[in-house]
């Protein structure tokens, strides 16, 4: 024995953490079977990596419109330097035509963060709930 608890005890802990968790999630259907229960925890793993996919990509997708809009600003910083009226005046427009991109491209990464955090969420309840129906098979047992 290497000082490890006796196991109904850690049966118990885990019982009384899952619950807890049980309470945080809300409300998960209970007659769901174990094997179409870990076919939705695989389905909803890969709706989780599909989200995470959507938003990496919408997050490298604004990180080429900021590095284009911190050009088309560090041109207007040259041009004002320069102290050419007509480059300058052209940088501006360029750094605003690039300004529009960057907001639009941060709402889409906001909305994929949303997304990929909703999916994360149910992700956590139907694995919480399959960790609940294996503790109770290991009770039955």
């Amino acid at each position: 024995m290497h000082g490890s608890p006796p196991l109904p005890r850690s049966r118990g802990l885990l019982r009384k953490v899952l619950t807890l968790a049980l309470v945080a999630l809300g409300p998960i259907p209970a007659n769901v079977g174990a094997q179409s229960l870990e076919d939705l925890v695989v389905q909803r793993r890969l709706e989780f990596r599909q989200a995470r996919a959507d938003y990496d990509a919408a997050l490298a997708a604004f990180s080429v419109v900021e590095q284009q809009w911190s050009a088309a600003l560090e041109e207007v910083n040259r041009a004002r330097r320069s102290g050419d009226e007509d480059a300058l005046e052209s940088a501006f427009a360029a750094a605003q035509d690039r300004a529009g991109p960057l907001r639009g491209q941060e709402q889409r990464v906001e909305e994929a963060r949303g997304a990929l955090d909703a999916r994360r969420q149910v992700l956590v309840q139907v694995i919480t709930l399959r960790l609940e129906q294996l503790v109770a098979q290991m009770d039955a047992a």
